[in-house]
């Protein structure tokens, strides 16, 4: 296996290194405050370093359902492929992000994933964390799961069909050999559902709960960011600095945060049982005490015997005292009823001529108002002069408001203009003395800068010296490291060329007949056009394509300027309708080409465009694109038009010459672009004179010649490269040992230029402070004269703004003026009606009074009438229960008497209050005879307890106390044990943490040297996992000892941070058996040569995992990269997103 060659490979057994080690569970509860259940004898406890074997389920054979359920075909390669159960089968996504309904069926082992920027390869793997259980936040996509709802949609469903196969199968009866778990997540309130429904389709389970419980079944870890390494995580670990961060992620992936808190968990049991035990312990004087208590009940017991009869006795007692005082409240609350009812009667003729009396008053004031109805005029006109009077209070009011606002401001502004002079006079002031003490310093300064000056140029002497030095065999070196990198540039470029040419000459050979012409353009075209001529009936116009074929170059010295131009249009195929579109792409699935060409939707017609030459520029003066081509076919001419605009590109034979006809003197009429021989494209956009690269490389064009001659042309180009090869190679290694050479020299000659540098620089800086010691306080007078000039100009701010102020105060005197002299007018008025209306309003008045007095007398005696009828109610409700409580009294005080018996004696003398003390103090005294004698009560009263009873509480109580003492002894042997047990735990898990540390180390250098690079992790192991630190460490070259190390992966290249996150990822595997791992974007900033090792290295980590299934999204099409490999590998291209 590959795990065996890596260093440290095999160091750990599979039990440490497998699944996560969870610690096994120990029942170390002690129940307050009795543990009855702890004894030993019936307790087994497991052994420290035991682990619980994991529940086998029923095998599929043995499944069944509701409804016949067969394994399918696809159900069959995941057997044969031996997956672990728990491997993704399928993702469904509906309204979830962009995707509308998306379904992607995944194999075993190794899936690629590709597509465009924005076509939703990331909320493919989104989809699948929200499906599994994961929450927002751990996503990495926003804090609330309403962000995957699709806009314009309530709801979203993600789907994950699982894999159920093999003997460790997830409750294979209930299930089948498919697990679907589906989450819909709704805008509504509560709107998020968990469902796993079986491969029937019938739903088994609804509760979040029982998801998890399946994660956990086939060790899903779909949070951990080894197993699924989302965009957002690969980013935040390429960009921290935090050492600590990637110590976590190291704890996470192998399962050793788990272990700790098992630790932390079974640290804190101890201490709960250790405290549960002291508790426990403090009940035993209780006991103690209770034995002794137990003894002293019985001398009470003859005690208790003679306060019951003393208790009887006087209870007999007050009962007759409380009927005697019953029979004394009866007669005083009749005499009581009898002189309510008295007064009653005497307020009930008050009542009468009170009434009388206010009907003649009412109707006397009623004539005297009916005779002035012109008061009515006067209430209306007072109405109109208080509204007035408001309004003109109202405006007085904010006329004062804006006044005091106005003297505020000037009172302010004054102040501040104050300020602000005293504050320039003093600084002046300083200004001057500054000035004065500066003079002094500056004389004692100059002898201290003329001494420091003395010595920079006698080290930057010395410097310049040892830089000649250095100069000089850097310019020796120079030369050679330039050679050795362009060596190994030219090796690199030249044996990609190689490639190239090998594809190209094999694909030629293979196609026969005019099928040659469709493969120079893909491998694969002739298969394509085999299959439109097979499918004719699918489409409703036969598609054209592809469109190099009907395209050819009449000066062959223009091939790689006219292909540069077309790129990828030689290659497209041009349908005549979206449903053609659809049929061409079901068509291109069918054949399993693992590709859908590129197409344009364009109406297909017969005629080719009537360009006119008022759009294209001058033939006369240019060489235009398209005077070079000639089109067998009109659709491409017409996408050569409307795609690439031929018609307004010209050529140029050289790059001067192209940059002269479009950058001097202005873009040249109906001309978007020129190109020249090489394929450069010069243009200018707006102001911007811009250049493109050749969109195509060699020296050859796929539309100048026939197949043959290109096959003849590839042949002698491929062993002229191969020539070029070898010799490249050995220029190569021989200008990498000068390298080596000329790098000691530079070694020992920076250091000791960078000893003399560093005593510069002190000195430097000690003159610097001399220098700049005087400029501080130069800087704090300005600032002090520039803050005085502030404070003026916002004084003189405050006064414009009072002036504003006063000027408002005066519009509302202009307002509050006429309004005066209105409300004048009609007071005049009012007062004229008022004097009219004097005389019958005085008589109006005493009637009024008359009348408000009779009415409140009349009040007042139905208030004395209700209050004495109320009053006597109350009485004769008193008397009744006064009756009834004499009468109970009296059957209390000869309850228990016989028939026509007398009531006991009771001296006259005696009273309640005395009778009730002496029982008081009886009872009290039993209560306490009975407590220490060991009475109880229950629901018929009080039971005596005899002799024997007291004897056997007390061996009771004896034997308690010896039974719990045992118990407490019990559980301290427990906890010994426990403490053991979690010693050992903690020294293995110490012991795996530095042993898991060296391993996943060697593992990454041994991937990294995969790359000519090579790594390293310092682990620095505290006790305290929070400050424990992981340091990475890499070298550019693994070959030069005296590379480059770096340990912040954030200077790295944008290829080699990739490559060295992918590098951890995978030696980070070896610590977590999943079903199944994802990584987003795992190319990301790497160039063709870096993602093709990295792509080599990938599947070979994944062929060591063979039963596990991998998932790896990308922007690139990969299907050139794995097509050579001889295993299964399966790519999947995602749909073009959406250009609306």
């Amino acid at each position: 296996g590959r795990d065996s060659t890596r260093p440290g490979g095999s160091s750990l057994s599979a039990a440490r290194v497998g699944r996560r080690r969870v610690l096994p569970a120990i029942d170390v509860s002690l129940p307050m405050p009795l543990m009855a259940s702890s004894n030993r004898s019936n307790t087994q406890r497991p052994a420290p370093d035991e682990v619980a074997p994991r529940k086998k389920q029923k095998s599929l054979l043995g499944w069944a359902s509701s409804g016949p359920v067969l394994a399918s075909g696809e159900h069959e390669v995941f057997l044969q492929a031996k997956a672990q159960p728990g491997t993704i089968k399928r993702i469904e996504l509906i309204n979830f992000m962009n995707h509308g309904h998306l379904t992607v069926d995944l194999k075993p082992g190794v899936n690629f994933v590709f597509g465009r920027n924005g076509s939703g390869k990331s909320a493919l793997l989104a989809g699948c964390m929200v499906a599994l259980g994961c929450k927002a936040n751990a996503v990495g996509r926003g804090t609330r799961m309403e962000t995957y709802i699709q806009n314009g949609k309530q709801s979203c469903t993600a789907r994950v069909h699982l894999f159920n196969g093999t003997s460790d199968a997830y409750k294979p009866d209930l299930f089948g050999p498919e697990i679907i778990v589906e989450r819909v997540i709704s805008r509504q309130a509560g709107g998020n559902v968990y469902v796993a429904k079986a491969a029937s389709g019938a739903t088994v389970y609804s509760k979040l709960a029982d998801i998890a419980d399946i994660c956990n079944h086939f060790n899903i870890q779909v949070a951990n960011p080894c197993v699924v390494l989302t965009q957002e995580k690969a980013r935040k670990f390429l960009g921290t600095t935090d050492d600590r961060n990637r110590y976590d992620f190291f704890m996470q992936a192998t399962g050793l945060d788990v272990t700790k808190q098992n630790l932390v968990e079974m640290q804190a049991e101890l201490e709960r049982m250790k405290d549960n035990l002291a508790a426990f312990e403090d009940h035993f004087p209780e006991l103690e005490e209770a034995a002794a208590t137990a003894k002293k009940a019985l001398d009470d017991a003859r005690e208790l015997e003679e306060l019951d009869d003393n208790i009887a006795d006087r209870k007999a007692k007050l009962r007759v005292l409380h009927a005697r005082e019953a029979a004394e409240k009866v007669q005083a609350a009749q005499a009581e009823v009898e002189e309510m009812s008295e007064r009653v009667d005497a307020q009930s003729d008050r009542l009468a001529r009170a009434r009388e009396a206010l009907e003649e008053a009412t109707r006397e004031h009623e004539r005297l108002v009916a005779q002035n109805a012109e008061e009515t005029e006067v209430s209306s006109r007072t109405a109109v002069i208080k509204r007035m009077q408001a309004d003109k209070m109202h405006k007085e009011r904010n006329r004062d408001g804006l006044k005091r606002k106005a003297e505020t401001s000037e009172a302010q502004a004054l102040r501040q203009k104050q300020k602000a002079a005293a504050q320039r006079q003093e600084a002046e002031t300083y200004k001057k003395e500054l000035a004065a003490r500066q003079a002094q310093e500056a004389r004692e300064l100059e002898a201290k800068r003329a001494d420091l000056q003395a010595k920079i140029q006698a080290f930057e002497a010395e410097t310049q010296a040892e830089q000649a030095k250095f100069d000089a065999a850097d310019r020796d070196m120079a030369g050679s490291k330039q050679a050795a990198i362009e060596a190994q540039n030219r090796e690199q470029h030249i044996k990609r060329d190689l490639d190239r040419l090998a594809r190209d000459l094999k694909q030629l050979k293979e196609s026969k007949g005019p099928h040659q012409r469709a493969a120079q353009f893909g491998g694969d075209m002739p298969k394509v056009l085999d299959a439109l001529a097979r499918n004719k009936q699918r489409f409703q116009k036969l598609p054209v394509g592809p469109i190099g074929m009907y395209l050819q170059i009449k000066d062959p010295q223009w091939g790689i300027a006219v292909e540069s131009a077309l790129g990828g249009l030689v290659a497209t195929f041009v349908v005549d309708n979206h449903q053609d579109r659809k049929a061409f792409e079901v068509m291109c699935r069918d054949l399993r080409l693992g590709w859908v060409p590129q197409m344009l939707v364009m109406r297909i017609e017969d005629r080719p465009y009537d360009l006119p030459a008022a759009r294209m520029p001058d033939a006369s003066r240019y060489t235009r694109m398209y005077d070079v081509l000639s089109f067998t076919h009109p659709m491409a001419q017409q996408v050569c038009v409307d795609r690439a605009n031929v018609e307004r590109a010209i050529l140029a034979p050289g790059f001067d010459e192209a940059k002269e006809l479009m950058w001097t003197g202005g873009t040249p009429h109906n001309v978007s672009k020129c190109y020249t021989q090489g394929g450069y494209a010069i243009y200018t956009r707006g102001s911007i004179q811009a250049q493109d690269k050749p969109g195509t490389t060699g020296a050859r064009s796929r539309l100048c010649a026939d197949a043959s001659e290109q096959i003849r042309m590839l042949e002698a180009e491929l062993e002229g490269k191969k020539e070029e090869f070898e010799e490249c190679r050995r220029q190569s290694h021989g200008a990498v040992h000068a390298r080596q050479t000329f790098d000691r020299m530079e070694k020992e000659l920076v250091a000791k230029l960078g000893k003399l540098r560093k005593q510069i620089r002190a000195h430097k800086d000690a003159l610097d402070q001399l220098n700049s010691g005087a400029g501080a306080e130069e800087a704090s007078v300005e600032e002090a004269l520039e803050e005085a000039r502030l404070m003026d100009a916002e004084a003189q701010a405050r006064l414009e703004a009072a002036d504003k102020l006063r000027e408002e105060v005066r519009a509302l005197e202009r307002d509050i003026a006429p309004l005066a002299a209105q409300i004048r007018d009609l007071e005049a008025e009012c007062n004229a009606l008022a004097t009219q209306l004097e005389q019958s309003a005085d008589l109006i008045q005493q009637a009024w009074h008359k009348r408000k007095k009779l009415e409140k007398g009349l009040e007042k005696i139905n208030s004395e009438i209700s209050n004495a009828e109320a009053e006597r109610a109350k009485r004769m409700a008193e008397l009744q229960r006064a009756k009834r409580a004499a009468a109970d009294a009296e059957a209390a005080a000869r309850e228990g008497l016989a028939p026509g018996a007398q009531l006991p004696h009771v001296d006259e003398r005696a009273t309640i209050g005395g009778i009730q003390n002496q029982l008081t103090r009886m009872q009290r005294r039993k209560e306490e005879a009975q407590k220490a004698a060991g009475r109880r009560r229950s629901k018929g009263g009080i039971e005596r307890v005899d002799v024997e009873s007291l004897r056997a509480a007390y061996e009771e109580a004896n034997a308690v106390l010896e039974t719990e003492v045992k118990k407490a002894e019990n559980v301290r042997a427990d906890m010994s044990s426990l403490k053991k047990a979690r010693k050992t735990r903690d020294r293995q898990w110490s012991t795996d943490r530095i042993e898991m540390g060296e391993q996943v180390s060697g593992s990454f250098d041994y991937e990294m040297r995969t790359r000519q690079l090579a790594g390293s992790l310092q682990f620095d192991h505290q006790d305290d996992s929070h400050n424990s630190k992981l340091a990475i460490q890499v070298q550019t070259s693994s070959v030069d000892n005296n590379a480059n190390t770096t340990q912040n992966v954030a200077t790295l290249s944008g290829g080699e941070r990739s490559f060295t996150t992918m590098a951890f990822q995978i030696a980070m595997w070896t610590f977590v058996d999943v079903p199944f791992r994802c990584m987003d974007e795992f190319d990301v900033f790497m160039d063709d040569a870096f993602r093709r090792q990295a792509v080599t290295s990938l599947l070979a980590a994944c062929d060591s995992h063979p039963t596990c299934q991998f998932m790896f999204l990308t922007p690139q099409d990969m299907t050139s990269m794995i097509k050579d490999d001889d295993k299964a590998r399966h790519v999947f291209r995602m749909p073009n997103p959406r250009e609306d």
